[in-house]
């Protein structure tokens, strides 16, 4: 019965500790986006630069293979939040007019 016990309470921890893994995951994605935002509002980002940022997350934004060994069982959280780094990039790309050097 004890075995039982411990076994569940190990389960349990370990669902805390994927819980809390997933919250940290989801606000550094955010933090991150947000500092995006603030680099390419404040122009800190030439047009060659933004270029390679936008070819590298539309390369990076589908790829489940790298997702999953970046964050494991969290992947779609990954993919989601590189989503949302080529939107970003796309948005600012069309902004300048740099789609055709693409």
């Amino acid at each position: 019965m004890e075995d039982f016990f411990a076994i569940v309470i190990f389960i349990v921890f370990l669902g805390i500790l994927f819980l809390i893994n997933g919250l940290y995951i989801n606000f550094m994605g955010k933090v991150t986006q947000n500092n995006i935002k603030k680099r390419i509002a404040k122009g800190k980002i030439n047009d060659r630069k933004l270029i390679y940022f936008y070819k590298t997350a539309d390369r990076n934004r589908k790829n489940k293979f790298l997702a999953f060994l970046a964050y494991g069982v969290f992947y779609r959280s990954f993919l989601n939040l590189n989503e949302g780094k080529y939107l970003l990039f796309k948005e600012e790309v069309e902004r300048r007019g740099l789609i055709n050097q693409i």
